[in-house]
């Protein structure tokens, strides 16, 4: 059977295991334990595709308009007064308000020197996006790790004719205490798995792996938090978690990477592109992280091509940037042919299922 067709059948299949586990969940009581541990026998993947029923929109940040108002010159003075920046350029308000975001600020004010409409008209979750492209490279703390990693933006705004207040209110994930904590564990992470003596290809598998033996999805879905996987001794987060610790060791590894969101198992989800020399690659750690009794770790989402992951990944429009590649990338076979010693010994470590 063609790899497509099998990949399609597989598809089917956990539908049906889903549909399975929603009937035995109800049969026992949703969303009780035994209704859970009943839909982890069904299959691999039932139980947490169940829950991901009800994950929701939490991927993207809940946005809150606090109101918009004229105000007159002399209110203005005293805003910019007590403003954290004063900007001329729409690029120069997105560094400013990074600034405060890396800082996690929960409350700031922003002044720009333009119409309040140039900001009003498309919203905070476009202009999130374009300060998630705004990619420094000296750390992983920005871009798409700050993005996702924001749980409500709440924004006031006051106005005069030529300039505009922007009063921000956060609500983040991961705290600055919590964001440090992660940052000082991904070091110790990458420097526990040598992880300079790898090959990219190699460097990617060695992290998938630590990630997907760590971490457990948290069936509560209450934490959604890169520090809850990594950093807290319980290690469990959901989808956006794992894909916020990957951004990050990816990232602090050398290797170019994307948080995608989008859906996937039949509601929100998150997952990861890579990039291998030019060409763009799915990873998708919490599908290759089942629900089960015991920890299992897989590679059936592990560096898809836009094919096979397209059968059931679904990405929202922002990624379609991304150019991936179609074909799924054969990192064994890379493996194989590498002449890197290190590289070899991942060969080693793949279970069979």
């Amino acid at each position: 059977m063609k790899e497509r067709e099998e990949r399609i059948l597989r598809s089917m299949l956990r539908g049906l295991k889903w549909v399975l586990a929603l009937c035995i969940c109800l049969l026992l009581g949703w969303p009780g334990s035994a209704g859970v541990r009943a839909a982890e026998k069904v299959g691999e993947l039932s139980g947490r595709e169940a829950f991901r029923q009800v994950e929701g929109e939490c991927l993207r940040p809940q946005v809150v308009f606090e109101g918009a108002e004229r105000v007159s010159e002399a209110e203005m003075s005293t805003l910019e007064l007590k403003a954290a920046a004063r900007t001329k350029k729409m690029t120069d308000f997105y560094k400013k308000v990074i600034q405060q975001l890396l800082k996690r600020k929960t409350s700031f004010t922003i002044i720009y020197n333009g119409s309040y409409k140039d900001i009003y008209s498309k919203g905070p979750a476009y202009h999130l996006e374009q300060m998630s492209l705004m990619d420094d490279k000296s750390t992983s703390d920005d871009a798409d790790f700050m993005q996702i990693d924001i749980y409500q933006i709440g924004y006031q705004m006051r106005f005069t004719s030529k300039k505009t207040s922007v009063t921000f209110h956060m609500v983040y994930w991961d705290d600055l205490k919590q964001v440090k904590a992660v940052n000082k564990k991904s070091a110790a992470v990458l420097k526990k798995l040598k992880i300079s003596q790898y090959s990219t290809v190699g460097k990617i598998k060695a992290i998938h792996d630590y990630v997907v033996d760590l971490v457990q999805y948290d069936q509560t879905l209450a934490d959604h938090s890169a520090y809850g996987g990594l950093v807290h001794s319980k290690h469990t987060t959901v989808c956006q978690g794992y894909a916020l610790i990957m951004y990050k060791l990816l990232t602090d590894a050398g290797i170019p990477t994307r948080i995608v969101t989008g859906y996937a198992g039949g509601g929100s989800h998150a997952w990861n592109a890579v990039k291998i020399g030019k060409k763009w690659y799915h990873l998708d750690a919490t599908f290759d992280d089942p629900v089960s009794w015991e920890p299992i770790r897989t590679y059936n989402y592990f560096l898809l091509g836009s094919v096979n992951c397209g059968m059931d990944h679904l990405a929202d429009d922002f990624y379609a940037s991304i150019k991936f590649n179609t074909k799924d990338y054969n990192w064994q076979k890379a493996l194989k042919k590498s002449d890197n010693e290190a590289d070899q010994k991942l060969l080693e470590d793949i279970p069979e299922w």
